[in-house]
Parts: C-alpha cells; structure tokens; sequence
C-alpha cells in the first residue's frame, strides 16, 4: 500500500489533507493556547507560533497533518 504508487487523484487529495490538517492543527493549537492563558495573559500569534517547544504551533501543526493524512490514507486502504 505504497502511496507513491496510487492513482494521481489520490495523491493529491493525501497532499490536501496534510495541507489542510496542517492549518486547522495550527489555528486548534492556538485557540487552545489562549484559552488556556484567558484574556489578561497577552497571548499574541507571533510569540506562539514562534516558540517550538511547548505550545507551540509546529507541534500543532504536525498533529493536524497527521490526523489529515491518516484519514485519507485510511479511506483509501478501506475502499480496495
């Protein structure tokens, strides 16, 4: 089941899937950062998106491309 190997539909919906579960990834990750801080804490998006370790959005950002690339991945495999 070698993903280099399906049809070029499928492909392109995998590389969407990561794409679009990288940028929901990232917004979840911050809207749970602020939440978290609550409104006094001064969360701003340039300081979250630039610290990796922690909450940072490059973690955030693998878990979405992750869960988008599994699911298609998934799909696929379920529907041979």
């Amino acid at each position: 089941m070698n993903p280099l190997q399906w049809k070029k539909e499928h492909q392109f919906a995998l590389v969407l899937a990561v794409v679009v579960g990288t940028a929901l990834g990232v917004v979840l990750g911050y809207l749970v950062y602020a939440t978290g801080r609550g409104a006094a804490g001064g969360t701003r998006w340039s300081y979250w998106i630039s610290s990796p370790l922690g909450y940072g959005g490059l973690w955030w950002g693998a878990f979405g491309a992750l869960v988008g690339g599994a699911l298609v991945y998934l799909k696929i495999l379920l529907s041979r």
